[in-house]
């Protein structure tokens, strides 16, 4: 577990994490309207099982270099990342070591596709080594970006601010995909700008300020 300062870890307590004796892995799980949000460390992960075939998705992080997690058969996807830790409470800062492999942005677009895709199934589980920093900052974007009524704390600011503007953006885009179908093809048109064609309905709707909601 990184070497966390003090108003960290009294937030994480908030959150529910539970650190616990040497071998036993931490755990924080949220739910809200059927979807639940499990935090987990690798080695409570590789024994996960999900309680239904199918039912249940999973975002895996390791750290480059490193060997795929053995998890259960019965997730019905999951979603492979590679990245390191980033941030002044990473490894790689007390190593003295530059340029960390942080996520990409095609990594947080994927998360997000990803997130969207499945946000009706039963659970999403999410896990890095320590389920400490990489996979409880994602979940914290996931919350933030869904508007659901709970939160965790971000540890890894690099993580939050790049899976949360992919989910925005994601989100935006379905949006206006979605009022491009019903106005543009309405009026007989087709557009390349859905986007635009969105911003133009709610100026339409609400006035000249109006922008697409976040």
């Amino acid at each position: 577990m990184p070497n966390l300062p003090r108003r960290v870890l009294q937030q994480l307590a908030l959150d529910g994490f539970r650190p616990g004796p040497a071998g036993d892995p931490a755990l924080t799980e949220r739910s809200y309207a059927g979807l639940r949000l499990l935090v987990l460390d690798a080695r409570r992960a590789a024994r996960y099982r999900p309680r239904a075939a199918g039912a249940e998705v999973c975002i895996s992080i390791r750290d480059p270099g490193t060997s795929p997690l053995a998890l259960s058969s019965r997730f019905a996807e999951v979603l492979t990342l590679e990245f390191e830790d980033t941030g002044s409470y990473a490894d790689y800062v007390e190593q003295g070591r530059d340029n960390p492999r942080g996520i990409t942005q095609e990594q947080a677009a994927a998360v997000a596709a990803f997130v969207l895709r499945h946000r009706h199934r039963r659970a999403i589980v999410l896990h890095c080594a320590a389920g400490v920093s990489r996979s409880r900052s994602m979940a914290a974007a996931i919350t933030e970006a869904l508007k659901l009524p709970y939160e965790f704390t971000a540890v890894n600011d690099d993580v939050h601010r790049a899976v949360r503007r992919a989910l925005l953006d994601a989100r935006t885009s379905a949006k206006a995909e979605a009022v491009h179908r019903l106005f543009g093809a309405a009026a007989g048109g087709t557009s390349d700008d859905p986007r635009g064609e969105y911003r133009g309905h709610l100026r339409r709707k609400h006035g000249a300020g109006s922008e697409p909601p976040e």
